[in-house]
């Protein structure tokens, strides 16, 4: 035969005594996830970290200039341990603008700029880094 496929007796079993310490007693979801390199803050402007180190942060930002033409500093709900890679801002749903800009961001900051149609108008913030 080409191909061999042989399984195991149903009543296999491996002996790992002194190889692994496993315990789930008392152990909750969130906290088994953390230990996996999950953690964040789901919040209005919050963060995801996933393993491998990636993180995922958004917010909410509300222009505080009285005129159309606006230049504005959002801070990252946490810095980024090492670089921040992208930003992207976009209009609140049911809001429109003339231009969004990311004039720079850093590892805790993103300065945008942005020409209004009308006054204050929200825009969401996504950034990615690690």
């Amino acid at each position: 035969p080409i191909l061999e496929l042989k399984f195991a007796a149903a009543n296999h079993t491996h002996d790992l005594s002194g190889k692994a310490n496993i315990t789930l007693n008392n152990l909750n979801l969130s906290t088994a996830l953390a230990n996996l390199g999950f953690s964040g803050s789901l919040v209005a402007n919050g963060y995801q970290k996933l393993p491998g180190g990636l993180i995922i942060q958004w917010g909410n930002l509300t222009g505080i200039a009285t005129e159309t033409l606006w230049e504005q500093r959002y801070l990252f709900p946490i810095a980024f341990p090492h670089q921040c890679l992208t930003v992207l801002a976009i209009p609140a749903s049911g809001y429109q603008f003339d231009g969004i800009w990311i004039l720079s961001f850093s590892t805790e900051e993103v300065l945008i700029g942005c020409n209004y149609t009308t006054n204050r108008d929200p825009m969401r913030v996504i950034a990615i880094g690690y």
